[in-house]
Formats: structure tokens, C-alpha cells, sequence
């Protein structure tokens, strides 16, 4: 179990902190509206009512080992820089900050974030993949430009076999596995010589280009 830190009770803050929580970690928040705070008390360990730029300041304050902090404070930009400043003067390890913007990530991993964050951003673009992609199920970006995604077989690769389908050679992708959702059986790594049909989905990794040229098939 690790110990997180989430300064900041905006929506992505407190749904972030409702999720760690119940993954079993130790959850603690810091957030200056005291009904924010209360609300987070039922599911965090310890919630706590604070500036978030001025934790280093707050006398008795002892969070014990925290092992991540995550900044939510998006659109306050100053607030979210002083936030990091006082992070790393508690010491604690790893800081994660949610940005609004490009410039907003720069400046913070230069005054000590660990990384950053621009979830609406990769939200945009996991969902412009989903609807770029006709047949795809559900898509996941897993950072430096490649992507996983489930797709639906194409109908022209329907009772061809993997060896046949070429995806590899012709799109660069990578197959790992095959899900019969009629049988509820997903076949990892899968032979060349397994036929498609009409009830699989394939689940694919590559780059980003390459699986949404897939949508052309």
C-alpha cells in the first residue's frame, strides 16, 4: 500500500482520490473548502482543510510518508507553481501535476514537478481515435505516440487467418491477443494459423497512424 497526497478537491481531484482509495491505498487531501473536504472524508484516511501553497507553513502538520502528491489545481496556475515549491520543501519524493496547457507543464516540471498530467487532452484524443476508428472498441494511449486498441474485425478479414491477414506487415501492428465475446475466451499470443470470425475482437498495439489506418480495411 502507498501513500498519496491530492491537493486539490476539483472533480478530476476528488474523483482521483475516491479511485486510489478504492484501489486500498492510503489516501490524504488537502483542499481549502472545508464541504469539498468533508465530502472526501468519507472515503479518504485523513482530510484535511489547508492553502495548499502554504503546506511547508502549517504548524503540527504531519502527513507522515507520503509517497506521491498530485497537484489538481488546473486553472490556477500561480497556486499550482507555489504548490510545488512547497511539495518539495516537505520532501516528498515524486510530484505529479494535472497542466492546462503545454506552457503550464513546462514551468511546473521546471520549478520540481516529477510529471505532468493533461488529462483533457488525452481525453480529446483518445476520443478522436474512437471516432476516427469505425470498428474500434475502445482505444488506450500509452504514451511516446503508441497506442492499444480493441477493434472489431474488418468484414473483409472475416475467415482469413492471422497469417493471411497480414496486419503485421501491411499496417506494423502488433497482435496480442484475439477475444470470442459468444464463447467469453481470449487467446493470447495467438498462432498465425487461427481464423477470424465475425465474434472476435483483436486486440492490437502500434503507433497511433498505423491503427487508425486500420479503419480503411
Amino acid at each position: 500500500m502507498r501513500t498519496f497526497l491530492v491537493v486539490g478537491l476539483s472533480s478530476f481531484g476528488m474523483d482521483l482520490a475516491r479511485n486510489l482509495a478504492n484501489d486500498g491505498q492510503r489516501v490524504l487531501t488537502v483542499d481549502l473548502d472545508e464541504s469539498l473536504s468533508k465530502q472526501a472524508q468519507s472515503f479518504v484516511d485523513t482530510a484535511i482543510i489547508a492553502d495548499a501553497r502554504n503546506l511547508s507553513r502549517v504548524q503540527g502538520l504531519n502527513f507522515g510518508k507520503v509517497d506521491a502528491a498530485i497537484v489538481c489545481l488546473g486553472s490556477e496556475l500561480y497556486g499550482s507553481l507555489q504548490t510545488i515549491i512547497s511539495l518539495k520543501n516537505m520532501g516528498i519524493p515524486e510530484i505529479i501535476v494535472k497542466v492546462m496547457n503545454k506552457e503550464h507543464g513546462q514551468i511546473a516540471s521546471l520549478v520540481g514537478a516529477s510529471r505532468v498530467v493533461h488529462p483533457e487532452k488525452e481525453m480529446a484524443e483518445r476520443v478522436s481515435m474512437r471516432i476516427g476508428i469505425d470498428n474500434a472498441i475502445d482505444i488506450l494511449t500509452l504514451g511516446s505516440g503508441v497506442t492499444m486498441a480493441e477493434l472489431a474485425v474488418p468484414r473483409n478479414l472475416i475467415g482469413k487467418t492471422l497469417l493471411e491477414a497480414e496486419l503485421g506487415q501491411k499496417f506494423g501492428v502488433q497482435i496480442l491477443a484475439v477475444k470470442d465475446v459468444l464463447l467469453d475466451k481470449t487467446h493470447l499470443i495467438p498462432k498465425p494459423d487461427m481464423r477470424l470470425k465475425d465474434s472476435d475482437i483483436l486486440i492490437i498495439t502500434g503507433d497511433e497512424r498505423d491503427i487508425t489506418k486500420l479503419r480503411k480495411l
